[in-house]
């Protein structure tokens, strides 16, 4: 033990606490946190740098999925994202090789919540068409209250019960939560509040030293933009997870599964992937994930040239889409854009497809706005 001497009294191994000089040395970062003194009323809580061991970084499957840490995995409607995290689940519980080849030594447990799917309909049939080992497959199904009432499972309450219920796992290597918005208990779409309620998924994600996946959707209408400004809510989405994984659908039925961001390996490259219907026992229909090529490029590069392939099916449905709203006669400018970013056109497809279709723009004199109207 170390201690400079100044009102010296002890404050627990490894921590150093404001208005005191007095530390312990530790071997170590877990040590730091361990309850081994009573902490001060009050104070801050520092760890010195020289005591802790350098760690390296515990992958699931390298480059993708890393432990401790949140990922995100995001894209449009009908890209397969739940699939796709099954899909990663049967790697990891039956040996099954990722799709680079790859394959844990030690299959493992996962864990899934989902607030989309039904359990019995979707998640399990999933599971058997992925070729899932479902013995290590723990779904998160309800809460027990103190009261010894059951109730639906809450991600924006419940995070802690599910960290204790956890450690009867015995390898966990993956928990799977489905959507991530549903941790929020604020506004979604702000910064500050959305970090805030992420922040108990980063502490189950390192108490566990397990990868969180959070499944999210695109925000309507952002073709064209940075990936991670199109994940749907606060840029915090995109910006606290270490990893960040999009999806897009090609024109020919053809998904990709892209790596739009990683702040602790390369980003960029990633995998093709069909959903494919299948029939299990009892001539039960689902969907399994079937892994194709590696595609390269940057994340911008692969999204945008997935969804190029769809642009005129765009202009088609932008072209459909004024006219059907103006056959009725004029419209507010402002009114119509609000329901063409509902339908998931982008401004510059509704102006292209205006001036293809001569739309006339008529400007109020007294400050009214403007209307469109079929010439």
């Amino acid at each position: 033990m170390s201690t400079l001497a100044n009102d010296a009294r002890p404050v627990g191994a490894g921590r150093v606490v404001e208005n005191t000089l007095d530390y312990v040395q530790f071997g170590s970062y877990q040590d730091a946190f361990a309850a081994q003194a009573p902490m001060p009323a009050s104070g801050v809580e520092l760890l010195r740098a020289s005591d802790i061991a350098p760690e390296p970084i515990g992958w699931v499957w390298p480059g993708y999925l890393a432990r401790s840490k949140l990922h995100v995995l995001a894209g449009a409607p009908g890209t397969g994202k739940t699939a796709l995290s099954i899909a990663m689940m049967a790697s990891i519980t039956s040996g099954n090789p990722f799709p680079d080849g790859t394959s844990i030594p030690t299959t493992g447990d996962v864990v899934i919540w989902s607030g989309e799917d039904g359990i019995e309909d979707t998640l399990v049939p999933r599971l058997i068409a992925a070729g899932a080992n479902r013995e290590r497959v723990q779904i998160v199904s309800g809460t027990i209250d103190g009261d010894g009432m059951r109730r639906p499972f809450d991600p924006s309450r419940d995070l802690s019960r599910l960290t204790v219920a956890l450690a009867k796992c015995t390898n966990l290597s993956l928990v799977v939560i489905d959507s991530l918005v549903s941790v929020t208990t604020g506004n979604s779409h702000k910064n500050a509040e959305t970090r805030k309620d992420l922040t108990p998924v980063q502490e189950l994600a390192i108490a566990c030293h397990v990868p969180v996946l959070g499944i999210m959707h695109f925000s309507k209408g952002t073709q064209g933009r940075d990936p991670l400004e199109r994940v749907n809510g606060s840029l915090a989405f995109g910006a606290l997870p270490r990893l960040v994984f999009c999806t897009a659908k090609q024109e020919d039925g053809k998904r990709l599964f892209i790596r739009a961001k990683s702040n602790i390996g390369p980003e960029g490259d990633g995998f093709a992937y069909s959903c494919d219907a299948v029939t299990i026992a009892d001539d039960i229909t689902t969907m399994r994930v079937e892994w194709l090529e590696p595609v390269t490029g940057t994340p911008r590069e692969l999204l945008d040239r997935a969804e190029a392939v769809q642009a005129p099916e765009r202009r088609n449905q932008a072209r459909d889409f004024l006219q059907g709203k103006l056959s009725g006669g004029p419209l507010p400018k402002d009114e119509v854009e609000h329901y063409a970013q509902e339908a998931g056109i982008t401004p510059r497809t509704l102006q292209r497809a205006a001036q293809q279709l001569g739309v006339k723009y008529t400007r109020s004199e007294f400050g009214g706005g403007t209307t469109w109207s079929m010439e």
